[in-house]
């Protein structure tokens, strides 16, 4: 397999973000707050009901079956041994389909969604307490820089 090959190249490149999205858009419908879905303000419950079960179902089945009609084409086009110009043109085909269905998937659910809007409500409550004094990313988030120039230092002092 030649690595310098443009379609391989981009194929290879895209393949992680086109099998990462779905997984992110499918987890994101469901762990936003209960009051919200689809960026649509619900009653709470909406989410656990017949109709919020079948709008989440739907979702989900577009943008599975997007992503692997969109998956398959980008692979055709890497990996088929097709000429560059017909290769390339599978690899954004592939990704427009895609991201394209995801966003239609979208789009859709949020159509569905909008007849059960309500107000949100206008009381809002806080906790208020100190916030604990710890540096920012902890104490392994500190170090990173700071072993990452030592690690520099050793090598070029070794070097």
């Amino acid at each position: 397999m030649n690595w310098m090959n443009l379609q391989t190249l981009l194929t290879t490149l895209m393949l992680p973000a086109m099998a990462i999205f779905p997984g992110v858009a499918l987890l994101t419908a469901r762990r936003t707050r209960p009051d919200l879905f689809f960026s649509i303000t619900v009653e709470p419950s909406l989410r656990e009901s017949d109709a919020g079960h079948a709008t989440l179902r739907q979702f989900s089945r577009t943008v599975v079956l997007f992503s692997l009609i969109g998956l398959a084409a980008t692979v055709s086009g890497g990996f088929a041994g097709l000429t560059l110009a017909l290769g390339v043109a599978l690899i954004m085909v592939g990704a427009v389909l895609e991201f394209g269905g995801m966003i239609a998937a979208y789009a859709t659910a949020r159509r569905r969604v909008i007849p059960y809007h309500v107000e949100p409500s206008r009381e809002r409550e806080v906790v208020v307490r100190p916030r604990p004094t710890r540096p920012v990313g902890g104490w392994l988030g500190q170090t990173g820089p700071f072993l990452i120039l030592g690690l520099a230092a050793f090598y070029l002092w070794w070097r």
